[in-house]
């Protein structure tokens, strides 16, 4: 490729390019020190040069002065796009797989997949499609770990924003084989900007059926089953984060329980009323308490549920069942909301969650995360802007918190 045709095609990883994260990852490999100074020159050559050509167009100067490789790239690249792609489905590997966890037998099986041995995702751009017109454009391994494989669709999509022309641009997914955790992680980026009348492209669902296809086409192959029961392991995750907090709220609502007797008295002798399900005044009473007790205890450090979705379910079938949801746009623990305490009883009844929000530290720093039973098993999604706390610090999301997360979560899947 000539320097012209690789400005064209890192221009389509639009997308995933960040002036800010790519000063940040060539810091960390010692590469391109005056990155920022040849930027800054093209900016005052043209004050109305886009951000995202800008920094395309430093990168290819870098090559040609040899501040950077292609293999520099091609990280550079792959930093970039694992640093993008929080939206995960997990499921669990099996036995029965054909990989052994060898260095190698983990070359052997890439060979036998076909994964280039050049480090060069751009020339993905231009490779041969494989199963479901999908292009291995790179991987990387971790010693015996787990193997990652970067596709891309063969075709370009169109992304149209709001107010702005259609653009072209790659679609990337990270396929992580994690022999350390024995799990499959399909990663990707949200799918609402697509405009395709295919839902293999404009969908999520439609995206994981096509690539579930792929990966059973490989051979050697390996196999894998869904988190069928990551409603129990949310509520599990639940319990760990808000039993503490119920019982401290519980421990302090003691204190008050002969006023809200005597209070609950007074109500129902002046308001006589038919109460359902074993709800009485005094119940109500105590949650609104609770509520209020829980809001002023300082118990943020074993992290915030800051929403949920549950269902009662009215009979054997799937399809009868009312839903809760509960949601703080404020970031507040919903244990400081009414409508959790009024129904707890349901939750701990039915003891299987649909969705939940949560925001915790992890050893890379805060996380805002979404975790979800869809398709069948779990999706994990770290959210790419966070109004929770801390106040300060850094809460963009990385590969490293995503992979400090899944640690974090892994008793509760298990």
């Amino acid at each position: 490729m000539n320097y012209e045709d690789i400005f064209d095609k890192l221009m389509y990883f639009k997308p995933f390019i960040n002036k800010t994260i790519v000063l940040s990852h060539l810091k960390i490999m010692g590469k391109y020190p005056d990155f920022n100074s040849v930027y800054s020159k093209n900016r005052q050559d043209d004050e109305n040069l886009d951000p995202v050509k800008n920094v395309c167009m430093t990168l290819v100067l870098g090559l040609q002065t040899g501040a950077i490789s292609l293999v520099d790239l091609d990280e550079l690249l792959f930093l970039l796009i694992e640093d993008k792609l929080f939206t995960s489905f997990l499921f669990n590997l099996e036995d029965s797989n054909q990989i052994s966890k060898s260095e190698a037998s983990i070359q052997s099986t890439l060979n036998e997949w076909g994964v280039p041995k050049e480090k060069n995702i751009l020339k993905g751009l231009s490779q041969k499609e494989t199963f479901e017109k999908f292009v291995i454009a790179g991987h990387r391994t971790n010693q015996c770990d787990s193997i990652r494989l970067l596709l891309l669709d063969k075709n370009l999509i169109t992304l149209k924003e709001k107010n702005k022309e259609p653009e072209l641009a790659v679609y990337a997914t990270l396929i992580e084989i994690d022999f350390r955790r024995n799990l499959l992680h399909v990663r990707l980026k949200d799918v609402d900007k697509i405009e395709s009348s295919q839902i293999g492209v404009r969908t999520l669902e439609g995206r994981i059926e096509r690539t579930l296809k792929f990966l059973d086409s490989l051979q050697p192959f390996f196999s894998y089953k869904r988190l069928s029961n990551f409603r129990a392991s949310l509520f599990r995750l639940e319990e760990h984060l808000l039993q503490p907090k119920r019982e401290a709220a519980h421990k302090e609502l003691t204190k008050f329980q002969q006023h809200i007797d005597n209070f609950s008295s007074l109500i129902d002798s002046n308001f006589p009323t038919n109460h359902e399900n074993g709800v009485t005044t005094q119940t109500y009473v105590s949650n609104t308490v609770l509520a209020i007790i829980s809001s002023s205890l300082d118990l943020s450090q074993i992290g915030d549920v800051v929403g949920i979705k549950f269902r009662n379910q009215r009979d054997e079938s799937t399809t009868s069942f009312a839903e809760v949801a509960i949601s703080d746009k404020g970031f507040k623990c919903i244990s400081t909301d009414k409508l959790y305490w009024s129904n707890l009883a349901t939750l701990l009844e039915q003891r299987k969650i649909e969705f939940l929000k949560i925001g915790t530290l992890v050893p890379s720093g805060f996380v805002d995360v979404n975790l979800e039973f869809r398709i069948e098993t779990a999706n994990i999604k770290l959210n790419q802007s966070s109004k929770g706390t801390p106040s300060e610090g850094d809460k963009r999301p990385t590969d490293e918190k995503y992979s400090d997360f899944v640690d974090y979560l892994l008793p509760f899947i298990r």
